[in-house]
């Protein structure tokens, strides 16, 4: 037993009941408590079954603790002899009181009342309130029937997972206590699994994915508004490079910086429109996005972008379908990063591919590239936020922060995705996306 067995609370009836066996076997068990250096906790009357197992428990020497509420000690029913006796305000603060001084339960011939303290105390460990177990100490076969019908109800699937297993039934006073001694507690909650704590799992889980994708959102919109506030004074510099520009003669000793100034201005500007076009606010909260206007836009401002690198970026939507229940915002980052990631990592005169295609209630996406690949040591990491290799041989582009957004905005709408070495060289990614509405705040 987790917990050693010092105390044990005793519930039974306040009347002798019908045949004298009962009044004896409470004498008997009060008496081998004692004896064996238990404790009673017990709901401290002075009459019946109670009163003879408190007896003879103090008789023999031992420790008897009685709950009872005002009411009752005012209609003189509580025992005045009692090793402590604590009086409640009222009935529910007596059994939870009962409850957490006694580390088992034995409920002797009773009525109504013992029925329902039994029962309760097996519900709370049933529950996981507590981890203690309970017991019938069948006095004259007293407790058969209600065995029977435990048994039955078991039969009819009523009792489910390990209820059971709390439970101990004996004849005899030192049985009793040796197996409640001897308990080990079963996992209490499993019975509920199936129907409560899987549920509970899911909307965890939901509620996980919720927070991720309000997350996402409001970092892009963060980013618009960063490139909106940065778009401004660019266009002024620029504006202002093209007088300065104009008026460098061409044999001046420093007109070599001139055009290098220009590409790093058209580079602030092309990441600046990117983060725009991907995060614009209008987007960050669309319910359907088309894959296909999606894939174009990315496609055709990349092209512009990387028009210096020769890479070629050939698109296949035919298969396509025309909208998917994610927001176009996080549609439109993945695009983007995969896409870009697949020209740095492409050589000179190579060919991107973005394929996109319906398929098994899914949209599948897939950016593949004609590089050197990914080594397979660090493949699993690349999804990590700010990964980076050292190996500078090999071109990862822009897998620091990118990826690990492009994974997370997957995630986020309950799809996936996979990286994989590419038949005849390259790398390919593959994101699957949900065709049915994924249930979250955001995305209603």
């Amino acid at each position: 037993m987790s917990i050693p067995l010092r105390r044990l609370c005793v519930y039974c009836a306040s009347n002798d009941g019908a045949r004298p066996e009962y009044l004896e076997a409470a004498r008997t068990f009060g008496r081998t408590l004692a004896e064996r250096g238990i404790a009673v906790v017990y709901g401290g009357g002075r009459a019946g079954l109670m009163g003879a197992l408190a007896d003879a428990a103090l008789a023999a020497g031992g420790d008897v603790t009685g709950v009872m509420p005002h009411a009752l000690v005012e209609r003189e029913v509580a025992h005045q002899g009692l090793t402590t006796l604590h009086v409640v305000d009222s009935m529910h603060t007596r059994k939870a009181m009962l409850a957490d001084l006694a580390d088992a339960f034995v409920a002797l011939p009773g009525g109504v009342g013992t029925l329902e303290e039994f029962f309760e105390a097996w519900t709370w460990a049933q529950l996981g309130v507590h981890q203690k177990p309970v017991g019938l100490l069948d006095v004259a076969g007293f407790w058969k029937p209600l065995v029977a019908l435990l048994d039955h109800v078991d039969a009819e699937g009523f009792l489910r997972g390990t209820p059971r297993d709390w439970l101990r039934v004996h004849e005899d006073a030192n049985g009793m206590i040796d197996a409640l001694a001897a308990f080990d507690p079963p996992d209490a909650l499993t019975w509920l699994r199936p129907d409560v704590t899987d549920r509970a799992r899911a909307e965890e889980a939901r509620e996980a994915r919720e927070r991720e994708i309000s997350a996402l959102t409001t970092m892009g919109q963060i980013a618009a508004r960063v490139a909106h506030e940065i778009n401004n004074p660019l266009a002024g510099i620029q504006n202002a490079f093209l007088l300065v520009r104009g008026a460098i003669p061409a044999e001046h000793p420093h007109y070599h910086f001139v055009g290098a100034i220009d590409r790093e201005i058209a580079r602030i500007a092309a990441v600046t429109r990117q983060l725009y076009e991907t995060y614009r606010p209008d987007q960050s909260m669309a319910t359907d996005s088309s894959v296909i206007l999606a894939i174009n836009d990315a496609v055709a401002f990349l092209d512009q972008v990387n028009s210096a690198r020769n890479v070629r970026i050939v698109v296949n939507v035919a298969k396509a379908p025309s909208l998917v229940p994610v927001p176009d915002a996080l549609l439109r980052q993945t695009l983007y990063n995969l896409v870009q990631n697949a020209v740095d990592a492409s050589p000179v005169n190579g060919t991107v591919e973005v394929t996109a295609l319906a398929q098994d209630h899914e949209c599948i996406i897939r950016v593949c590239d004609e590089g050197q690949g990914i080594p397979a040591e660090i493949r699993q990491r690349i999804f990590e936020p700010f990964f980076s290799t050292k190996d500078r041989t090999v071109k990862m582009g822009g897998m620091g922060i990118g990826l690990s957004l492009v994974r997370r905005s997957v995630l986020a709408v309950g799809g996936r995705i996979a990286v994989r070495d590419r038949q005849g060289g390259g790398t390919e990614f593959e994101v699957h996306l949900p065709m049915t509405p994924f249930d979250t705040g955001v995305l209603r």
